[in-house]
């Protein structure tokens, strides 16, 4: 599943909400859905030259104004 998900991100280039890749042994968990996705907030963050922890940050606020 890691060499599937890598050639997903890597050498196709897909977005990460184009897909989801699961093991065998959770596909009867289902994937919880995010209120929230990381994703664009973390990418948007780098290009700013943002440090993990203040993305992250911003993320967790993010997270707070969904659930208000």
């Amino acid at each position: 599943m890691r060499a599937i998900r890598k050639n997903l991100m890597r050498v196709r280039r897909l977005p990460s909400h184009a897909y989801d890749v699961m093991g065998y042994w959770r596909a009867t968990a289902g994937r919880q859905p995010r209120k929230v996705d990381p994703g664009p907030i973390y990418r948007a963050g780098k290009a700013a030259g943002k440090t993990d922890e203040q993305i992250w940050a911003e993320y967790d606020a993010a997270q707070e104004r969904n659930d208000a």
